[in-house]
């Protein structure tokens, strides 16, 4: 009996539209979505366990994060498939970028297939089936299930040759060794370490002088950060999370539990 592909991603969203492409064409494949987000927390060793705990910890989020069990079964189930793994990932997704060069290097010599959406073109068809100008996907969550359906984007899964595969595997040994608590793309799309306090700055230029709502605040930096080539470079709890370290160190003050982003206020110290 042939056994079905599983397809390996990397975040919620891009799961239920890579399953629903999959289900409008029939095929039997399954998908697994690592929900533990690898940019921040430490990684060395790549323990859910000690990472859930330090989740807990920092960020408060640690059944939204996925950290602990979920992650645990991911990995197992990653260990136990033996027919063809496809991995789904992108640069320009800092969460697709860690978890990859993570499975990567706990697969070693196992391997898997890649489809790679950095910048990959794609066609959308329009409602008579005629194809608009030509577009490039960006990342996995971003594209609807039509426009991975109409463009049977698993077709373009390609295995990873031994040189590239052991650059990868380098790249997130010496992300490990930095020991630091957060990750980020670059402008050049290489993945390099930064400390936990690296968007402080930037949140602190959005916080107003009178209260103003912490959803805002979080909101214009992730707006701020769209236009970087790695758009999708870090979640909003994170940021949430800094808010209430830039509080606890007296840098801002605040009304009711910032890590509730849309029930909380901040502003800059008075006097």
């Amino acid at each position: 009996m042939t056994v079905p592909i599983l397809h390996i991603v990397f975040t919620e969203s891009g799961s239920h539209r890579l399953r629903a492409a999959l289900r409008q064409a029939g095929r039997p494949d399954r998908v697994i979505t690592l929900t533990d987000d690898l940019t921040i927390g430490p990684i060395n060793p790549l323990n859910p366990t000690l990472r859930a705990r330090w989740i807990r910890s920092e960020i408060g989020r640690v059944i939204y994060l996925g950290a602990g069990p979920r992650a645990s079964q991911f990995w197992a189930s990653v260990a136990a498939h033996q027919g063809r793994r496809i991995v789904w990932t992108s640069r320009r997704s800092a969460w697709d970028y860690a978890g990859f060069l993570a499975l990567n290097w706990r697969l070693a010599d196992a391997g898997c297939e890649v489809v790679d959406l950095t910048d990959m073109p794609f066609t959308i068809l329009d409602g008579r089936g005629d194809p608009l100008p030509v577009n490039e996907a960006n990342c996995l969550m971003m594209l609807r299930a039509k426009d991975i359906g109409d463009n049977r984007i698993w077709e373009l899964a390609r295995p990873i040759d031994p040189a590239t595969r052991e650059r990868w595997r380098t790249e997130w040994e010496t992300l490990g060794a930095d020991k630091a608590m957060l990750r980020i793309v670059d402008t050049d799309l290489v993945m390099r370490s930064a400390p936990i306090s690296f968007y402080d700055e930037i949140l602190l230029s959005r916080v107003p002088v009178r209260f103003g709502k912490s959803a805002r605040v979080v909101g214009e930096v992730m707006r701020r950060l769209d236009e970087h080539p790695c758009p999708h470079q870090v979640a909003d709890y994170f940021l949430a999370a800094r808010l209430q370290a830039l509080a606890d160190m007296g840098r801002i003050e605040s009304h009711g539990d910032l890590r509730q982003i849309r029930f909380s206020e901040v502003r800059l110290p008075q006097g």
